[in-house]
């Protein structure tokens, strides 16, 4: 199950990225800003970006919200998760989960994952 949601991080948030640096590559903005994009641009969801930027790219400290209502607080580096960050997922039918720790260009390096059952599992990437 946590390989799933790794690999559901990773697409979703890259989708994201290539998007928005897409919607950037003619302006290249540096500084804090706020991005939305709409379903007519990322087929998946739509979603919010507000924090940091540089040279177009999430770059810093920043909160991404999908309207599927997935969500990160916390680190990017060059358009990826990078660095603390808590990304967390679900929903009341389903469950919800969250993951509080350290990414690492793009990937989960180390942390925990807890279950709104109660289950929480430690992670270290290479230790699975």
């Amino acid at each position: 199950m946590i390989k799933k949601i790794m690999d559901s991080i990773f697409s979703a948030f890259i989708i994201a990225s290539v998007i928005l640096s897409a919607c950037f590559a003619l302006g290249a903005f540096d500084g804090d800003g706020v991005k939305f994009a709409e379903k007519e641009a990322y087929p998946t969801g739509e979603f919010s970006y507000s924090g940091e930027l540089k040279n177009g790219y999430f770059d810093g400290s920043g909160a991404i919200a999908f309207y599927s209502g997935e969500k990160y607080i916390g680190g990017f580096k060059n358009g990826r998760l990078d660095g603390d960050g808590v990304y967390s997922a679900g929903n009341e039918k389903d469950g919800y989960w969250q993951f509080s720790g350290v990414f690492e260009d793009g990937e989960v390096k180390n942390g925990t994952f807890c279950f709104s059952d109660g289950e929480t599992v430690e992670y270290e990437r290479g230790r699975e």
